[in-house]
């Protein structure tokens, strides 16, 4: 029996690598829907972080990062009255296996976005800079690097900054790609760019999938602020980078991007300004 049977109505997670708008879904979400808890990243999230990095390493068995997640978890959970909870929280990406013994059938979807702006986006955000880079380089498992999954790997420290954020961007949706195997119907993988169309059909999408009813302010909300928008412009758009970064790039991502759909065509610019959320 899960953890935390018969809690909640609806439990829901939305995970990703990060920079996918996950934020402004539970914004909009909470904002919009009095009997949804929608919560992005809620603390303690920082030692689930580290244990995505260290599961992805094979340390950890899902029986310790379903204990870890329900310890950190019960004093926030016990507060909520609300029937449905959904967690916004990309550190939770490797926590596939431990998230249905927690909880009761819980819906898990998965944001994908181009990895082309992804990388600007995380470079701008500032992951390969001041207490982010040393965090990422420096604290066990806060980023996982390429020599911890297979000796083989250019090691971290002689990767380009593009090379790194394309190097997360695929391990962490490889491992993503597994909640079909492990969720079934109960897993959803939506491309970030379709999420927030500005016409709403992918949150209408996201909305009839985990069974609430459709809210017209909801397509307002999310056309009507931006949040967690990087702002720094250290990282130029993928149609202005040399060909040497550009392959680095697709040397990563590319099987990915056909299987999601995205061009490859180097000489393509993907879609740089998503209509209805811009993080």
């Amino acid at each position: 029996m899960p953890i935390f049977a018969g809690k909640f109505q609806r439990v829901v997670f939305i995970v990703s690598s990060g920079r996918t708008g996950t934020k402004a879904l539970a914004h909009h979400l909470s904002k919009c829907y009095p009997n949804i808890f929608a919560v992005h990243e809620p603390t303690p999230s920082w030692r689930l972080r580290r244990a995505s990095g260290k599961a992805i390493c094979h340390g950890i068995t899902p029986d310790r990062l379903a204990d870890l997640l329900a310890r950190s978890r019960r004093r926030l959970l016990s507060s909520i009255t609300q029937p449905i909870y959904v967690e916004s929280n990309p550190f939770l990406w490797g926590f596939l296996d431990a998230f249905a013994i927690v909880f009761d059938s819980p819906l898990i979807l998965h944001v994908v976005r181009d990895p082309r702006t992804y990388v600007r986006s995380a470079i701008n955000w500032g992951a390969c800079r001041g207490l982010k880079y040393l965090a990422n380089t420096y604290l066990p498992y806060w980023h996982p690097h390429p020599e911890q999954l297979s000796p083989n790997n250019i090691p971290w420290k002689h990767m380009t900054d593009i090379q790194r954020m394309a190097w997360y961007w695929k391990t962490v949706n490889t491992e993503l790609n597994r909640g079909q195997q492990v969720h079934g119907e109960r897993y959803l993988r939506i491309r970030f760019e379709d999420l927030f169309n500005r016409d709403g059909s992918g949150l209408r999408q996201f909305a009839a999938w985990i069974g609430i009813p459709w809210k017209e302010d909801l397509i307002a909300s999310a056309n009507s602020e931006n949040v967690n928008a990087s702002r720094a412009t250290s990282c130029p758009p993928f149609h202005q980078w040399p060909p040497g970064p550009k392959d680095q790039a697709l040397h990563y991502c590319r099987d990915l991007m056909t299987l999601y759909g995205y061009p490859l065509d180097p000489t393509t610019p993907p879609q740089e300004t998503t209509p209805a959320c811009q993080p």
